[in-house]
C-alpha cells in the first residue's frame, strides 16, 4: 500500500448495517474520515453538504427505493469527478457494466478480504485524486 498525503473521506453507503459498519470500521482503523448512508436519498443529502470535501463514494448497488445506479447517477450530477467503488454481490449484470464505464469508477465483489479493500481504495484515491 502506498500512503497518501492527506487524510481522505470516504462516504459508505450500504442499506445493509453490517456491511455498512464493517468497512466503516476498516476505514476508520486505517486513519480515514468516514460519513455513513443507510440509503440512497441519505448519501445524496451527504454529498449535497459535504461534496467537495468527499475523496471516494463506496457504494452498495442493491438497495431498496433509491438503488445503487439511480444514487449513482444523481451523485455524479452533483460531483462529476467523484469516484466510485461499486461494491457487488459478485454478479456482473448491465448496471455495472454501464457504471464502470462512466470512467470513476471500480468493482470490489463481495466478499472481500480487508487486504483487497484496502489496495483497492488506495488505488483509487491514487487514480483519481480530488
Amino acid at each position: 500500500m502506498c500512503a497518501l498525503p492527506n487524510r481522505k473521506t470516504i462516504l459508505v453507503v450500504d442499506d445493509e448495517a453490517t456491511p455498512r459498519d464493517l468497512i466503516s470500521r476498516i476505514l476508520k482503523q486505517n486513519d480515514f474520515e468516514v460519513l455513513v448512508a443507510a440509503s440512497g436519498a441519505a448519501a445524496i443529502e451527504l454529498v449535497s453538504a459535504h461534496g467537495a470535501t468527499i475523496d471516494l463514494v463506496t457504494l452498495d448497488i442493491i438497495m431498496p427505493e433509491l438503488g445503487g445506479e439511480e444514487t449513482f447517477l444523481a451523485i455524479h450530477y452533483l460531483q462529476p469527478k467523484l469516484p466510485f467503488l461499486i461494491i457487488t454481490g459478485g454478479d456482473e449484470n448491465e448496471t455495472v457494466h454501464r457504471l464502470l464505464l462512466s470512467g470513476y469508477c471500480a468493482k470490489l465483489a463481495k466478499p472481500f478480504t480487508v487486504t483487497t479493500l484496502m489496495d483497492k481504495i488506495l488505488w483509487m484515491l491514487v487514480q483519481y485524486p480530488r
